[in-house]
């Protein structure tokens, strides 16, 4: 008898906080299955064949801060979650 991975579909938007508006060529990794893709100029991202299991999910864009997220994968199931970005402030002195 072969046991089957069972696998779903991690897909989503990265967001710009302070606009709301999609953020296009952010990166998006799953560090846990070593997979990392781009988003597309609508902001959105789709990972496919993931295995089930709970991850943490890192959204990357230069010159702004990372955003982790712990999404729970489930069999055959898709999550959908908009993760948001901040602008990195620096103060002078």
């Amino acid at each position: 008898m072969l046991l089957l991975a069972l696998l779903g579909i991690v897909d989503g938007t990265v967001l710009l906080e302070s606009t709301q508006k999609p953020l296009h060529h952010a990166t998006v990794v799953i560090p846990a299955l070593q997979r990392i893709t781009e988003t597309g100029d609508d902001g959105r991202f789709e990972f496919k064949d993931v295995p089930q299991g709970r991850y943490d999910i890192i959204a990357h864009a230069s010159g702004l801060t990372d955003t982790r997220k712990t999404i729970e994968v489930n069999d055959r199931t898709t999550v959908n979650f908009a993760v948001k970005l901040m602008v990195v402030r620096q103060e002078i002195t």
